[in-house]
């Protein structure tokens, strides 16, 4: 059943009893468990709809039982997600949100930035020259948190591969463009350390950071804010601080 939790035998990872299973979201065969995590010793199983407790049940037929969060939210694919000191950072199938021991989520995606991702019955539309994920690529949809940041990389309905990355401590967006897509991200293990390790869609594993996009050029902008104050000396300041 989509909506079964199995689980392995204590002590013993290659077995599992038949007897190892709990049915989560009651025979609902539209909402399917999509994966769970470990939050401060407590565990939670995600479906497509919503998150779920999972406690010690000694009276229960299988030792477990399951009770529905607060969240409202669940995961949209098995694989975007991540943990972090603060929470379970999650793809919806509206958004990105936050949880944290099953609280009611969170979205971290901004108001101007909500148009990329699916909403009022239609798909998402590009805004600000960033286009919309395709969120039925789900193999392609990823979330990793690396040394504050949150990087939501994705395949955009144009077929580019992107990143979109949020500055946990700052509350800030920012947007690439890959050469070569990345697939995964992976925080080297290692007190000071932080270094991103990538997995490319080339089949390659690189770092973060150099010249280079794996050996095409890396092309950019940069935009000024208005910062004149009114005054034609400020404007002159400012331009001398960009050259």
């Amino acid at each position: 059943s989509p909506g079964t939790l199995y689980w392995t035998n204590p002590k013993t990872m290659e077995a599992a009893s038949d007897a190892n299973t709990l049915s989560v979201t009651e025979g609902d065969s539209s909402e399917v468990l999509q994966n769970g995590y470990v939050w401060d010793g407590v565990s939670y199983v995600a479906s497509s709809e919503d998150h779920y407790e999972v406690v010690r049940d000694p009276l229960g037929v299988s030792g477990y039982r399951s009770r529905i969060t607060p969240c409202g939210r669940g995961f949209w694919t098995p694989w975007a997600w991540c943990l972090s000191p603060t929470g379970v950072y999650f793809l919806t199938k509206d958004g990105i949100a936050l949880t944290a021991g099953g609280t009611v989520a969170k979205f971290i995606t901004t108001p101007d930035l909500r148009p990329i991702f699916p909403h009022d019955g239609g798909p998402g539309v590009s805004v600000y020259g960033i286009d919309p994920p395709d969120m039925a690529a789900t193999n392609a949809l990823r979330l990793s948190y690396v040394a504050t940041f949150v990087y939501f990389d994705y395949v955009s309905t144009k077929g580019d591969f992107c990143t979109l990355a949020f500055d946990t401590v700052m509350g800030r967006w920012y947007f690439d463009r890959y050469a070569s897509g990345v697939h995964t991200r992976l925080w080297e293990p290692g007190v000071g350390i932080d270094t991103q390790i990538v997995g490319l869609e080339n089949g390659t594993i690189g770092t973060t950071g150099g010249p280079s996009d794996a050996g095409a050029a890396i092309a950019g902008s940069f935009h000024v804010p208005a910062m004149d104050g009114g005054t034609a000396r400020a404007v002159a300041l400012v331009s001398n601080l960009v050259r």
